[in-house]
């Protein structure tokens, strides 16, 4: 595809030539040639990863695998509901509404 300019010389976006001559190169691709000369004359890039971010790695794959629910716990209270032999307080509900408030308006603070 050929786009002509507003001096009349042809563009070519393809090829990034401007009536044969090569455009200047993008900072991308100047990067890239400056990587390539770095890389042949031994100045490699690298990274490595630290023990930290190791363990980091390895207790999030080990999160991953833990289910969200519990169904021990879930089969246990549905069990106990059922049979009538659940139980809470008036204390414990009255408390763990307050921290439910208390946390909402936490973060929408």
């Amino acid at each position: 595809m050929r786009i002509d300019s507003l001096f009349g010389t042809p563009l070519d976006p393809e090829s990034n030539r401007v009536g044969g001559a090569s455009t200047s190169a993008s900072p991308a691709q100047a990067d890239r040639a400056g990587a390539g000369a770095d890389a042949a004359a031994g100045n490699e890039d690298g990274a490595s990863i630290s023990s930290a971010a190791q363990k980091l790695a390895q207790f999030s794959a080990q999160l991953g695998n833990t289910p969200e629910i519990r169904q021990d716990r879930v089969a246990q209270l549905t069990d106990s509901i059922q049979s009538g032999t659940y139980s809470v307080s008036n204390r414990q509900i009255a408390e763990s509404l307050l921290n439910d408030l208390q946390s909402a308006g936490a973060s929408l603070a």
